[in-house]
């Protein structure tokens, strides 16, 4: 899945940013479909919502310093979205 489409940038910021938001959105699918009635379920929910905000972060803090203009704006939302899903 490429998350990020037809947005233009330099291929290995795009690779980076398109690795990172490819997790955090594994994982969000991971946290929807876990199954409440396995013993480790809790546990598991935690492991995963901090894989998601790791990999936010990083994504972030990438798209604040290598991004310009609607680019960064674009994959900002894109986190934020991502965000809301799991409330991180």
């Amino acid at each position: 899945m490429n998350v990020l489409g037809s947005l233009w940038f330099a291929s290995d910021v795009k690779d980076v940013l398109d690795g990172l938001l490819n997790t955090a959105h594994r994982h969000v699918e991971k946290l929807r479909l876990g199954n409440p009635n396995d013993p480790g379920y809790q546990r598991n929910q935690r492991k995963w919502r901090r894989e998601v905000k790791a990999a936010l972060d990083r994504a972030r803090r990438l798209a604040q310093k290598r991004l310009k203009g609607k680019a960064r704006a674009q994959i900002l939302s894109l986190i934020e979205e991502l965000e809301r899903q799991v409330e991180v």
